[in-house]
C-alpha cells in the first residue's frame, strides 16, 4: 500500500508541478507519462505485478480499511490516473473481478454506491467493455438480494418458518462474468457423512 501512495503523491506533485512552475509545457507532460509507463511498468523489483497491487489498494479502499484515505471519490480518480500508465489493464481487470466478487459473495462491505462508482469510474476511462462482466456481478448480487427480502415476505405471510436461517444467491450472470475459484476438496469423516 505504501507503494500506492507513494506513486499517487508522486503523480500529484509532478503534475502540479509542471503546471505551475514550468509553464504546463506539454514536453514535460510527455517526460512524465514515460516516466511513471516504465516505473509501473518495470517487472523485476517487485514480487507481485502492478496490476495486482492497485486492485488490493483498490480492495482496502473499498472495503475502507486504509485510514489514510480521505474521500473515496479522489482515490479512484487517481488510481485511475495511475491505471493509465499500466500497459496490462487486462490484468488490472481481472485481479480487480476476482476482488469485487470476494466482496460481493463474502459480503465483507454491503453493496453500496462505493462499488458502482468505481466501476462507473472504470467505465469511464476504459471503456463499457472493461466493465460489462462488473456490472453484471453487480445486477446478480441486487437481484439475489431482491430475491431474498421477496421470499422472507412470502414467508411471513405463509407463517412458515424454517428451522435455520438462509440465504440463497443465485449468480446467473452471462457465461463467464464470475470468475473461477479453486475448489477445495476434503474428505469427510465417516461418522460425518449422511
Amino acid at each position: 500500500m505504501q507503494y500506492i501512495d507513494g506513486m499517487l503523491d508522486l503523480h500529484d506533485k509532478t503534475v502540479s508541478w509542471i503546471q505551475n512552475h514550468l509553464g504546463n509545457d506539454p514536453a514535460f507532460h510527455e517526460g512524465r507519462k514515460d516516466a511513471f509507463s516504465q516505473c509501473l511498468n518495470m517487472q523485476h523489483k517487485r514480487k507481485r505485478p502492478i496490476p495486482a497491487i492497485l486492485s488490493e489498494y483498490c480492495d482496502v479502499a473499498l472495503r475502507g480499511g486504509n485510514g489514510t484515505i480521505s474521500t473515496l471519490d479522489g482515490v479512484m480518480r487517481r488510481i485511475i490516473n495511475l491505471l493509465h500508465y499500466v500497459s496490462d489493464k487486462d490484468s488490472f481487470g481481472e485481479y480487480y473481478r476476482r476482488r469485487l466478487s470476494k466482496r460481493l459473495l463474502l459480503n465483507t462491505k454491503m453493496l453500496d454506491e462505493d462499488e458502482k462508482a468505481m466501476i462507473a469510474e472504470l467505465k469511464l476511462a476504459m471503456g463499457s467493455s472493461f466493465t460489462t462482466q462488473l456490472e453484471a456481478m453487480i445486477r446478480d448480487v441486487e437481484i439475489a438480494a431482491h430475491t431474498h427480502v421477496r421470499f422472507n415476505e412470502w414467508m411471513k405471510l405463509a407463517h412458515t418458518c424454517l428451522e435455520c436461517e438462509c440465504f440463497v444467491q443465485v449468480l446467473s450472470g452471462r457465461p463467464g462474468c464470475w470468475p473461477t475459484m479453486k475448489v477445495n476438496e476434503f474428505d469427510l469423516h465417516p461418522d460425518l457423512e449422511a
